[in-house]
């Protein structure tokens, strides 16, 4: 079960990150598409052990759960991501502080979230 488990969540976030890093250009808020993949592979591996399956199983697995799961945490990300400015913007010191609060806050979500849905991960296979 937990080898089909990855199997499906890796599947299901490698072609969500294609689609949406390479087809729509959209990473979430963070410009690297390996952060993206980690975030939506390890929430769609979460979501898929938490969620009650619906649908009969493929191979031992539910992989609509982990589909759905997936396409919902991956529309989530791409909502937050910023839209490209048109029009040059001048640094100053304040929107260099603003950005600098912005990417800080940032990094401790990805930790704290990253966290937390790796013991929700543990949890749900050790019970």
């Amino acid at each position: 079960m937990f080898l089909i488990d990855i199997f499906f969540a890796f599947t299901i976030a490698t072609v969500l990150t294609l689609i949406f890093s390479v087809g729509l250009r959209r990473t979430g808020p963070w410009d690297n598409v390996i952060i993206f993949f980690i975030v939506l592979f390890l929430s769609t591996w979460a979501g898929g052990l938490w969620i009650i399956p619906l649908a009969t199983p493929l191979w031992g697995g539910n992989w609509l759960i982990f589909l759905y799961t997936g396409l919902i945490i991956a529309l989530l990300l791409a909502v937050t991501t910023p839209k490209p400015s048109s029009t040059t913007e001048i640094k100053t010191q304040r929107n260099f502080k603003a950005q600098k609060k912005t990417t800080s806050a940032l990094k401790v979500f990805f930790w704290v979230w990253i966290i937390l849905l790796v013991m929700a991960i543990t949890i749900s296979y050790l019970t």
